[in-house]
């Protein structure tokens, strides 16, 4: 199996982190260390990151193998880059962009944009900006196939501004 590891630009919205301490999903299960990262739609790393994963696919049609032999249509698979506007429409944290869901069962690297490590939860909120590094790798388990994105690295850039202002009031 092929890994592929891809870099976001460095003006993707961060939400939902868990990036310096794990914790368990809402439906239960190990914890994991996770972000999700909003894309806006003309961002240039849209078209590379659709790249990489049409390449991960391609690179592992293996694992994608359905009973009879064939290869599951890549249009049948799960992947990473899903449509806020199709997804979740009406919410506005959602609109014009792409998202992704990056998860890792080992602490990512997290620093600030002079590379100094951030080992606070609280300087990470919710709408921070920065750039992510994600690994997209193949899986296919009981029937449920697609491609992961692994997060390997998360370097803040700044807060959204609304971030900012929540962070005023701690």
């Amino acid at each position: 199996m092929a890994n592929c590891q891809i870099k976001t630009s460095n003006k993707v919205r961060f939400a939902y982190n868990h990036l310096i301490t794990p914790a368990a999903p809402p439906k239960g299960g190990r914890e994991k260390y996770s972000t999700c990262i909003f894309i806006k739609k003309d961002d240039p790393c849209v078209a590379e990151l659709k790249t990489r994963i049409e390449q991960v696919y391609r690179d592992n049609a293996s694992v994608f193998k359905e009973a009879n032999g064939s290869v599951k249509p890549y249009e049948k698979i799960r992947i990473p880059l899903r449509d806020g506007d199709v997804e979740r429409p009406g919410d506005a944290n959602y609109a014009g962009h792409y998202f992704l869901n990056a998860y890792s069962w080992e602490a990512p690297i997290v620093v600030d944009a002079n590379k100094t490590p951030i080992t606070d939860e609280k300087q990470l909120p919710s709408g921070m900006i920065g750039r992510a590094v994600l690994s997209l790798y193949p899986y296919d388990r009981e029937g449920n196939a697609g491609i992961g994105a692994n997060i390997l690295a998360v370097q803040k850039h700044g807060d959204s501004r609304r971030a900012a202002i929540l962070n005023m009031l701690d």
